[in-house]
């Protein structure tokens, strides 16, 4: 069996330029806290806040680089404070995503189709995991014999071989940032 690390994701928000610039300035460059695992990712000290028409959650962490779109990524649990039916979607499907109102420090803007739910996925670059393609669908065990199901597989050349997870399953599932779950044989 394939050990994997499990890394376990917060609430957090990816800009792109557009979305930057309205909310904290043009040309302002965000303040890296610490890389993460996936190359050239980082957290920052930035945060904004997330509001609806039935409720906000305040200082949510921005995720960098820079990108060409802008995504929310929140939590079961987060959806529902902010009375929200989000779609569980891959990073970059935002199909159906739900519209959210980000708050910077230079002001407020209403983002169409930017938040989701991110599904249970396995970072892999294109060298590992040879027996499974971009876009498969797994199940993966932890060590307690919990048999996690609809893992997606996600490849780059850049990935590090690793399954991201949202805090509300990591408590379904008695998994933190560290542990390590299994691959189903096929």
């Amino acid at each position: 069996m394939i050990e994997i690390n499990v890394a376990v994701s917060n609430r957090h928000v990816h800009l792109c330029k557009e979305d930057a610039d309205f909310l904290f300035g043009v040309g302002y460059n965000f303040k890296k806290r610490n890389d993460l695992s996936q190359k050239g990712e980082f957290a920052t000290l930035d945060t904004v806040d997330l509001k609806t028409a039935t409720g906000i959650i305040k200082q949510v962490r921005v995720v960098g680089p820079i990108r060409s779109y802008t995504q929310v990524e929140l939590s079961k649990s987060d959806s529902d404070i902010l009375g929200l039916d989000l779609p569980i979607r891959d990073s970059g499907d935002l199909k159906d995503a739900k519209d959210i109102t980000i708050i910077g420090p230079k002001g407020e803007k209403e983002i169409k189709k930017c938040c989701i739910t991110s599904v249970n996925h396995i970072h892999a670059n294109s060298g590992e995991l040879k027996e499974f393609s971009n876009n498969s669908i797994v199940n993966v065990i932890t060590k307690k014999g919990i048999v996690i199901k609809n893992v997606h597989i996600k490849k780059a050349d850049n990935f590090v071989l690793e399954m991201h997870i949202d805090k509300d399953n990591s408590q379904k599932y008695n998994l933190v940032t560290g542990d390590t779950v299994f691959l189903e044989k096929r």
